[in-house]
């Protein structure tokens, strides 16, 4: 691969990251609001089929955005083996450099979903003692 394709490969794995956070957001928005507005309302069947498929779904996008970093990172090691050329180069940040920031997304992204778990319990306990 030339250094441009590894470049534009890795450009497509950030825009995939940015992707798989914003889906992250998404649908841990959807999750809280209808935890929040549906909690008592739903039958505890219905509330469980929801935080399991919930929490699968999480867990994958989670995997996702480690799996981007990876790929990330792989793409830049490409590029200083072949002693990139480019004079607009923007490196990533070293090994270290990217699996700290790796971790700190992916745990804070499992902080928000064990929280928003226990949102969804919390609420719904709630709204079925106020009814």
């Amino acid at each position: 691969m030339t250094e441009y394709e590894i470049l534009d490969l890795q450009a497509t794995y950030v825009a995939a990251l940015g992707s798989d956070i914003m889906n992250f957001i998404s649908i841990l928005s959807g999750y809280l609001l209808a935890s929040y507005f549906l909690g008592a309302k739903l039958r505890l069947s219905q509330f469980v089929v929801l935080t399991a498929t919930y929490s699968i779904i999480m867990l994958i996008v989670v995997a996702s955005i480690a799996t981007d970093y990876e790929e990330i990172r792989a793409a830049e090691s490409a590029l200083e083996d072949m002693k990139r050329t480019w004079e607009t180069r923007k490196p990533f940040p070293s090994k270290e450099g990217t699996d700290v920031l790796k971790y700190s997304v992916v745990g804070a992204s499992v902080l928000i979903f064990l929280g928003s778990i226990y949102f969804s319990i919390v609420s719904r306990f709630r709204s079925l003692g106020a009814a």
